[in-house]
Formats: structure tokens, sequence, C-alpha cells
């Protein structure tokens, strides 16, 4: 039989990152929590925790972390399930999203239903191929991302599909691709990237050359707002949703770079497989909304 509170050392060192912050956190020494996650490895027969800076999770550490979550949440839900519901709680639902959905679709998708029910949302940001991390790490019960396979214990939906394209000013493209949008113009032109892990370009260069195109010269700008605010005052060409792209277009505010270059991004989300009424319930709701505002086949 597991000991929670010895779940819950291993689980604040992750949260917190140090030992230190952990026990703050738990109101104990920091001596309690090493003690807490020894006596745990002693009672798994695993070492849960590799010991760095900061402290890193084995592959047995996030099983157990993964099911204090989905723990919580059941017993969260149980307690509504009692109490009739007549509680002021709220029950949360961990999700990991990435930045252009959260600032286009997702929250048309939910506000009516959060209006209506006791729910709150713990939204974790992350790139779109990056997303399902969160949920392996246990951070997060539910995630967006593009894989169309659920994982172990987990379901999954397709909720529909973003079309990006490549964008710049009026300005920029005299500047820079006078001549036509090419490879070696497109090297040469400033870009913008959302992160060092944002792959939209590359795949539009491979669809249109046949080749990945290393820019020599990029933005890197983690903020949805401002990246479509660079490429409309002509500091760069990027990659940008058609929800965001449409109206800019419509303004004649910036120009497509080929007609031809854009990618469709399939969209799943994925949550563990709990038989939890609220997160049913926000996962039905997700997918009603999602047929009207992302792609459909």
């Amino acid at each position: 039989m597991l000991d929670y509170k010895l779940l819950e050392a291993l689980d604040a060192v992750i949260e917190h990152r140090t030992f230190e912050k952990a026990a703050v956190a738990l109101h104990i020494t920091q001596s309690a929590v090493s003690q807490r996650i020894r006596q745990l490895e002693e009672l798994t027969g695993n070492i849960l925790l590799i010991r760095s800076s900061p402290p890193t999770p084995t592959a047995e550490g996030l099983r157990l972390i993964r099911h204090l979550q989905q723990v919580k949440h059941l017993e969260k839900v149980l307690d509504d399930e009692f109490h009739d519901n007549q509680s002021d709680a709220y029950t949360s639902i961990s999700l990991a999203l990435n930045a252009d959905s959260l600032n286009t679709w997702f929250f048309k998708s939910v506000e009516p239903f959060l209006h209506h029910e006791r729910i709150t949302l713990d939204i974790r940001s992350a790139d779109q191929e990056q997303t399902h991390t969160l949920l392996k790490q246990g951070q997060v019960l539910s995630f967006v991302g593009i894989e169309p396979k659920p994982f172990q214990g987990c379901r999954c939906t397709y909720l529909g599909t973003v079309r990006y394209g490549l964008f710049c000013s009026k300005d920029f493209y005299s500047t820079w691709f006078n001549d036509g949008f090419s490879l070696q113009s497109a090297k040469n032109a400033p870009s913008i990237y959302f992160n060092q892990a944002d792959k939209l370009n590359h795949h539009i260069f491979q669809k249109l050359f046949h080749e990945n195109c290393n820019s020599i010269n990029r933005f890197y700008v983690p903020s949805t707002e401002l990246f479509q605010q660079f490429i409309v005052s002509g500091l760069g060409f990027g990659a940008l949703p058609e929800q965001q792209s449409t109206p800019l277009l419509q303004q004649n505010r910036i120009r497509s770079l080929d007609n031809a270059g854009y990618v469709d991004v399939d969209l799943y989300f994925h949550c563990w497989n709990l038989k939890s009424a609220p997160l049913q319930k926000f996962e039905k709701q997700l997918l009603k909304a999602a047929k009207t505002l992302l792609r459909q086949p």
C-alpha cells in the first residue's frame, strides 16, 4: 500500500525543482523530504529521483507522479459527489496547450462552458509537438497535440485541423522577395520563429522546395501577439495560423508568400482514461466547439 505523504514529497521536489523549496511547500524540513523519498524508493525497490540540479524523476518516478495526480483529481471529484456539488469549491483540470491554440480558437471553445460549470483550468503552454511530454511527466491530466494515437492509459479524439501559411508585409516582400520567393531568398531574409522548437517554417519549406531551409537571420518571439506584430511591421516573415492570417489579409496588412505554401496541422485531445464527470464534460464541450472553430475533414 502506497503512503501518499511519500508520493507528495517526490511530487513537490519535481514541481519546485529543489528540496529546499519542496520542504517549504510541504511545511516540513529538508531532511524530512529526503527521508520520505528514500523511504518511497525502498518501498518500491526503484530509484525514483536523479539527484541533479534540478532534480529529475526517473521513468518509475514519473509513473508514481502521474498516479498521484490522477488520485488527487478523482478524490476531488468524489468529494464533490458526496456533497452533491453544493460546495463552492471548483474542480481543476490541468491542460497542456500550444500558444497558437491558446490565443485563437481555444478560448471561444470553452468560455460559455466555464461560465456554467464549477471548473477551473490549469493551462500549461508548450509547443504543439511537445505538449505530450507534460502529460507523460504527470504535470497535466490532458493535452492538445499532434499525436494521432493515444498513450497507454489515455484516450484520444481528433479535434480538427489548423492551416498554417507563410506571410510577410508588402514592404518586406518588395525588399526581400522582389524576384520571387525562393529557397535562396528565404535563407537570406529575416525569419520569425516562436522558439527553438518551432518547426512550422521547416515543414512549409519542405513542401515548397523539397528541402529544409536553415534561415541565416532569425528572430525568436515567444509571444503569439508579438509574433504577429513582427510580421505586420515588416521585421521578418513567418508562419501564421489562418485564424490570425485571414483578418490581416482582409485588412491588406500582410500578403501570402505562396498560395500553395501551407501545412495542415491535425490536432487531437488526449486525456487520462479516468471516470471523472468534470473531465468528461470538458472533453465533450471541447470536441463540440472544435467542430465549428477548426477545419474538419
